[in-house]
């Protein structure tokens, strides 16, 4: 007798538990856009951005922001912490020579680098949950009797 008072309790519990995890499970989208792009998330915090021109694409937000990278030049999306990328002159006296930033001194005469280091932009991203009216079309029409199944949801 005392097996069954604690049974039933017990399986309330898991009734429960199976189903709040459904209704959990209903909730979830997927990411657009950033790291985490295709995957299933639960709100926009799963989903962080990424650096648009950096070759690695690091995560960043609004605390995170994205490293200066090389624009042009010989290793474009590179990182260039020292400011520096290397590149060639174009125009100038000395177009053809190596140079590292965009005003180099080496391409003297009205030419200019190739490369410069600049800012790269953080590719913002977002948790997308199915919208509230979409046209739900059944996965297996057989024949036209039954195209009818398709619905409103509102």
């Amino acid at each position: 007798m005392r097996l069954r008072a604690l049974l039933g309790p017990a399986l309330f519990v898991l009734l429960a538990f199976s189903i709040s995890s459904t209704a959990a499970l209903a909730q979830t989208g997927q990411c657009r856009g950033g790291a985490n792009n295709g995957q299933s998330c639960t709100s926009d915090a799963d989903c962080p951005g990424a650096c648009r021109a950096n070759v690695q694409h690091p995560v960043c937000d609004d605390a995170t922001p994205c490293p200066d990278v090389c624009q042009g030049g010989d290793t474009p999306g590179a990182v260039c912490a020292d400011g520096l990328c290397p590149g060639v002159c174009q125009g100038g006296d000395n177009a053809g020579a190596a140079c590292q930033k965009l005003h180099d001194p080496v391409c003297s005469g009205g030419g200019r680098c190739s490369a410069r280091c600049g800012h790269d932009q953080c590719g913002r991203a977002f948790c997308r949950f199915r919208g509230s009216a979409e046209l739900i079309q059944p996965e297996d029409v057989k024949d036209d009797e039954e195209t009818d199944a398709v619905a409103c949801v509102n």
